[in-house]
């Protein structure tokens, strides 16, 4: 079945977005589907036979850190092969197609898959979660839990902190606070940006810091308004957390030229980044994409992606991030 509805995942995708807006890295048989449901941004790989288990371990492990989503058409069995191979960072999403489908992790319908990634791509807000991957074992005979990926769902506005139907940022901003002391908070060094939401979570730190520049948390102490060059010097260490000016979308390049295409360049954004933001300021985007402008094109297309918004407490949402010249 899974050619059947890897299809019908494609075809209800394209009648909800533009075909030229996603790109994708593929095996043939799926090229061949791309290109027959009118996709044209396709990266064709060799991989083996695709009946078997080698097949999607291959293509994940060779593959799926070029791509922002990793998308499997399968059953539990495939999940297994998903979990056993790829990044936990990197987000993906089953498209059911098994006879065993006691997993977490698959939308609940190919069709449904479709609405999930045109939701990211048209920039609305996507929850992202940790799902469980599960399968029968014949030996224990019972269904039996191997682990968790990362799999975007839609998200619901309404949550905890919410009341008649809209967001309470006093209480977000606090439960973002309260998601990054598990840990992060710990971490030195420790970069702040600047911004309202980042200046509470310096106060929760004990020190008031700057509102509109960086500090550094060190096992020292702090080191407040910091340049470029101090930014240079941890770089390739130091947790990163940022967000954006609520009217312009910026994520970098403007009212934080400290962070520039220099350190950018050095840092590993999936394990040092973090970025974090209510709902609304999210929603105020009007779906449009966060933006960079390094001053460096490379620097730039590097950075452009999915990215996970932390908005409160293990609430995570993907948005994307996209070069403000592209």
């Amino acid at each position: 079945m899974a050619a059947s509805r890897a299809a019908l995942f494609l075809k209800s995708l394209a009648l909800l977005v533009e075909r030229d807006s996603v790109g994708w890295i593929a095996d043939d048989a799926v090229a061949s589907l791309l290109a027959s449901t009118g996709f044209a941004s396709v990266t064709t790989v060799v991989s083996e036979s695709s009946d078997s288990p080698a097949h999607t371990t291959q293509l994940v492990r060779e593959h799926a850190d070029k791509a922002d989503l990793v998308l499997f058409v399968g059953g539990d069995g495939t999940a297994r092969d998903v979990l056993a191979t790829l990044n936990p960072q990197i987000p993906c999403l089953g498209i059911p197609a098994g006879v065993k489908m006691h997993s977490g992790v698959f939308a609940v319908s190919p069709q449904a898959g479709a609405k999930v990634l045109a939701g990211i791509l048209r920039g609305e807000l996507v929850a992202i979660g940790e799902r469980d991957v599960r399968d029968y074992d014949e030996d224990e005979k019972g269904i039996m839990t191997y682990g968790q990926l990362r799999v975007p769902e839609a998200g619901a506005w309404l949550q905890q902190t919410k009341s008649g139907g809209r967001e309470n940022e006093m209480l977000a901003v606090a439960e973002i606070i309260a998601d990054l002391s598990q840990g992060l908070l710990d971490e030195r060094p420790l970069v702040i940006g600047p911004g309202g939401t980042t200046s509470e979570v310096k106060a929760a730190l004990g020190q008031a810091g700057t509102l509109r520049g960086f500090d550094i948390v060190t096992k020292s102490g702090w080191h407040c308004d910091v340049g470029a060059d101090a930014l240079l010097s941890c770089a390739s260490t130091a947790k990163f957390i940022v967000s954006f000016p609520r009217e312009q979308g910026f994520l970098f390049g403007r009212g934080n030229q400290q962070m520039s295409a220099e350190v950018l360049g050095r840092m590993n954004l999936n394990r040092q980044l973090t970025v974090v933001a209510t709902r609304t300021k999210l929603s105020g985007l009007d779906g449009r994409p966060l933006l960079v402008d390094t001053g460096s094109a490379e620097v730039d297309e590097r950075i452009a992606g999915l990215y996970e918004i932390v908005t409160g407490f293990e609430d995570r949402l993907l948005y994307r991030v996209a070069s403000a010249s592209a």
